[in-house]
């Protein structure tokens, strides 16, 4: 469709500094000659390894997280298809134990962790020996290495995509796979318990306690334990079950760990009394897990939500808005310049990736520009050596997609299943906040962190359910902060305080979202759209630049073929001298379509500054071209105009940036005056 074509012009391209140290793990024989190929949706890190011909060398965070002692539990909240998982399962790989199917731990030299992340290489299926051309950059950090690779037993317990049930029964089952799945992972403890308990010189009370180990190891792994009392503390059992086998602590790492209760309050099948359930077990779980666990050495939880309850509260948790991590997952500038080199992508697609999946903000501006305490502690946490106040991120999972075929798709969005994100829009308050974000990619926020109280998911599900009743103002910082969460929004200019559309491929979303409201509620014909802009474009061409057989008539003429509410309008110019002004007046209804459609067209064709603004009678949006002196104004009032107006008459020239050989000044005014109408007023300053 011509107008999706059209958006990508609003985006600008940022120049990213390099990483320090960041590079790309490439294989010496990879295996097309036609460009390298990378594995999609690898379920583990050795597998992406393993079947990838390239990827981006992520294990610095290895080091990052391992090095921090002082915290036993440490929580990731990321957007899905960031490497959450992956990078999860990498640091799992590199502590963990290997056991032989008969038990016997694996000696260090042989294991596959040691291959990899210290020598930089690995055994195909085939068992031909693949060697990278550097090696992984944590194998110059000795001291972790030494004190860590292959030393832990490690349990990995996987709640993600467990639980679509409908009520607390369903919730159950699927809670009792998961820990079956955990439990699978170490069927070596089987093989070593029958040798205890088949020796014979081995104490009768040393192979009861084996066979009862056993048994209730059995009953987990084959998902026939069912008792609420013993699933809650399972985990305790295969932490204590793994540290008497290898006489060290466990390594615990949960995925998706807040999924089991978000799920609920996502969707609108659970009743109260299955919701209170649900959350009193999962909260039960976890605090037996994390804080009664003696057996429990270090944990890394990863997940979409952070939540702001129980013992979550005393959980370092960092999130999209945290540069101290967010820079060993979102792929930067060094990242793709050796990935587009590495798999031979032409010069002309580069641009257009660059284009369409760049701008995630890590860096709080507000931060940056004022606290040098924070750059300082920045560059000693992340290990960077450029200029932090410019990096953004691209979408790792759309570029990794991309990599592959070569072609712009909305790869990320098109994967995700987040219907909250689509369901806001019925709301108008939403609306007009996405329609800020699509003119100035500007919009404010109250709520200093992304951790969600059970009050705060009380919030999605009335989203979720179209609420009509519910007064939705006081829970909009909420709502965009679950976006920036989920990666529909970033961090604006103002830091913490601020938010924006990343890029061009969430950009594509918002707009097509607006699109179809305007569809339904406006009725206008989809097919009639790519001809309306150009229309527009054309009309506005001649309207900003002084053509005097141009007026708003035709201006709003163009609207009348594909809406249907714009059948009707009534047409007044009058050309006295001293006023120089023109008035349409038609139905409140079509002032969305109008002020959505119009704005849209001079944002995209003359790239149109927007100032937002909200006054005492609603929200007002400022648009005006430097060039030419043009100002539009969308809202209940005219306060905003008449501040030009009077600043033209005074020869305020810094006032909107208006350039001083600018002659006259041309105001378009569209509102809802007092009588339910709306006005398109056009009025010109010379």
């Amino acid at each position: 469709m011509t107008i999706r074509i059209l958006f990508s012009v609003i985006f600008n391209i940022f120049v990213i500094s390099k990483y320090a140290e960041c590079i790309l793990l490439e294989k010496e024989s990879p295996k097309s000659t036609y460009g390298a190929y990378i594995t999609l949706d690898a379920p583990t890190f050795k597998m992406l390894v393993e079947s990838s011909d390239a990827i981006a060398d992520k294990t610095l965070l290895i080091s990052y997280i391992l090095s921090n002692e002082d915290d036993k539990v440490i929580a990731i909240t990321l957007p899905r298809g960031w490497g959450k998982t992956i990078n999860l399962n990498m640091i799992s790989c590199f502590v963990g134990i290997q056991a032989t199917a008969e038990g016997y731990e694996v000696p260090l030299y042989n294991t596959w962790s040691y291959r990899f992340f210290v020598k930089g290489e690995l055994y195909d299926k085939k068992g031909n020996l693949q060697k990278f051309k550097k090696r992984p950059l944590i194998s110059n950090e000795k001291n972790i290495t030494s004190k860590y690779l292959a030393q832990y037993p490690v349990i990995r317990l996987d709640l993600s995509e467990e639980f679509p049930s409908l009520n607390y029964a369903g919730f159950y089952e699927a809670f009792i796979k998961c820990i079956q799945k955990a439990f699978q992972e170490h069927q070596y403890v089987v093989a070593r318990l029958r040798r205890i308990i088949d020796d014979p010189n081995i104490l009768d009370i040393k192979k009861e306690s084996a066979q009862k180990t056993l048994t209730q190891f059995v009953k987990f792994s084959s998902g026939d334990e069912r008792n609420e009392t013993e699933l809650l503390s399972s985990i305790v059992f295969l932490s204590r079950t793994l540290k008497r086998q290898f006489n060290k602590f466990v390594f615990l790492f949960i995925d998706e760990y807040t999924w089991p209760v978000t799920n609920v309050y996502l969707s609108d099948y659970f009743d109260e009394p299955d919701e209170q359930r649900i959350t009193n077990f999962y909260f039960q779980f976890m605090r037996i897990t994390l804080e009664k666990n003696i057996y429990l050495y270090r944990c890394l939880l990863s997940g979409v939500f952070a939540i702001k309850e129980k013992l979550f509260t005393r959980i370092p948790t960092f999130n999209v808005m945290d540069n101290r991590t967010m820079a060993y997952y979102g792929f930067n500038k060094t990242d793709l310049d050796d990935f587009f080199v590495a798999f031979k992508v032409p010069e002309e697609k580069r641009a257009q990736a660059e284009q369409w999946y760049l701008g995630y903000t890590i860096i709080d501006r507000q931060e940056f520009q004022s606290d040098q305490k924070y750059i300082d502690k920045l560059k000693n946490d992340i290990k960077l050596g450029f200029d932090l106040s410019s990096l953004l991120l691209y979408n790792p999972y759309s570029i990794v997609n991309f990599l592959n075929v070569f072609n712009i798709r909305n790869y990320w969005l098109d994967s995700q299943k987040f219907p909250m994100f689509h369901r806001s829009f019925h709301y108008i308050e939403m609306r007009l906040v996405f329609e800020t974000l699509s003119f100035s990619n500007r919009a404010f926020m109250q709520y200093n962190d992304l951790a969600f109280t059970l009050q705060d998911m009380r919030t999605w599900r009335k989203v979720m359910n179209f609420d009509d009743s519910w007064n939705i103002t006081d829970s909009i910082d909420s709502i965009l902060a679950v976006f920036v969460s989920t990666g529909y929004l970033t961090m604006g200019e103002h830091g913490k305080q601020s938010v924006r559309i990343p890029n061009s491929e969430i950009f594509s979303t918002v707009l097509n979202e607006l699109e179809m409201y305007y569809c339904t509620t406006l009725r206008y014909d989809m097919q009639l759209v790519p001809d309306l802009i150009n229309n527009t474009a054309y009309t506005l061409t001649r309207f900003i630049e002084e053509d005097e057989n141009v007026t708003v008539g035709h201006l709003v003429q163009d609207f009348t073929s594909v809406f249907e509410e714009f059948d009707q309008f009534k047409y007044e110019r009058r050309m006295d001298e001293s006023e120089n002004e023109e008035l349409m007046r038609g139905k409140q209804r079509a002032l969305h379509g109008i002020a959505f459609m119009t704005m849209l067209c001079a944002k995209i064709m003359f790239e149109f500054k927007v100032r937002p603004e909200v006054s005492g009678n609603g929200n007002n949006y400022v648009f005006y071209r430097t060039i030419y002196g043009a100002v539009f104004e969308i809202g209940s009032n005219y306060r905003l105009t008449n501040d030009v107006i009077e600043a033209k008459e005074k020869n305020d020239t810094e006032f909107f940036e208006i350039q001083k050989n600018v002659k006259r000044v041309k105001i378009v005014r569209i509102r809802v005056n007092d009588t339910g109408a709306v006005d398109i007023y056009v009025k010109k300053i010379k």
